[in-house]
């Protein structure tokens, strides 16, 4: 995830959950869908984060402010296929690519300003 604090992470993602356990469900109901992978439960809110964190990293190279990294493409179309399943139209896929990102942001800002 790329914050080496677990405690302050779980703080952040805790107080984060307080007030988008919504938005944060409505990622994670998409995200789960088809995921083979066996993750314990008590994990999957720190799982979904890094999913946000992605989507957040992917913003930062489609914008130009981060260099494109060797595997940027292959994550961004990983992310991309996870959060369009079942949609049919671009604005549902849009409106889950802002609630992760908004997810990210919040998250980033939580975490710095706690000690």
């Amino acid at each position: 995830m790329g914050y080496s604090d677990r405690e302050r992470v779980r703080r952040a993602l805790d107080l984060l959950l307080t007030n988008r356990r919504h938005e944060f469900r409505e990622l994670a109901i998409t995200i789960v869908k088809g995921i083979t992978i066996p993750i314990p439960w008590e994990e999957w809110d720190e799982f979904i984060l890094s999913i946000c964190l992605e989507v957040y990293d992917s913003f930062d190279v489609w914008t130009g402010k981060k260099e494109i990294e060797a595997n940027s493409d292959l994550k961004t179309l990983i992310i991309l296929r996870q959060l369009a399943k079942g949609r049919i139209t671009m604005m549902q896929l849009t409106h889950l690519l802002n609630i992760a990102y908004y997810i990210a942001s919040e998250f980033k800002v939580i975490y710095r300003h706690s000690r």
